[in-house]
């Protein structure tokens, strides 16, 4: 799959496409980890039921 550097939620990340379909793994520094993972989180609550 194809990658892209960007910005996330204040962190720097590398997103990379696994394959054709809308899957992504999401590639941050260690440091960054926990606080993104909440970020992601919690920006997913609205999407629960």
């Amino acid at each position: 799959g194809s990658c892209t550097q960007t910005m996330l939620a204040k962190a720097q990340v590398v997103l990379q496409q696994l394959d054709d379909r809308p899957a992504y793994r999401v590639h941050v520094r260690a440091s960054f980890a926990e606080y993104l993972a909440r970020w992601l989180l919690d920006a997913a609550v609205e999407y629960t039921a």
